[in-house]
C-alpha cells in the first residue's frame, strides 16, 4: 500500500519531492465491502510539505485519488483512503 501511495507522489509531483519521502500506513480496516486506510506521508521540510499538500489541498487530493484507484484494483473492493502530510527531519 505504501509503495502505491509513494509512486503516486512521484508521478504527481514530477520528482520535486526527494526519495526520502516515507509512508506510514497507520490503520487498515476491512469492513466487508469497504477497506478503510489511514496513512501518513512524512517529508523532510516544510517546503516539501507545501508541495505535497498543494494549493488548498489539491495535490494531496490528486495523490489520494490516483492511489485509491490502484488500491481498489488491488483489494477488488471500495477503498476509503485518508492521507495526512507531516514533516519529520
Amino acid at each position: 500500500m505504501s509503495e502505491i501511495i509513494r509512486e503516486k507522489i512521484f508521478l504527481s509531483t514530477y520528482q520535486e519531492v526527494p526519495h526520502a519521502t516515507y509512508i506510514d500506513v497507520d490503520m487498515m480496516e476491512d469492513k466487508g465491502k469497504l477497506v478503510k486506510i489511514l496513512a501518513y506521508v512524512y517529508c523532510m521540510t516544510d517546503s516539501q510539505k507545501k508541495i505535497l499538500v498543494g494549493n488548498h489541498g489539491s495535490m494531496i487530493k490528486e495523490i489520494g485519488s490516483l492511489a485509491r484507484k490502484d488500491l481498489q484494483d488491488l483489494f477488488e473492493k471500495k477503498v476509503y483512503l485518508e492521507l495526512h502530510v507531516k514533516v519529520s527531519e
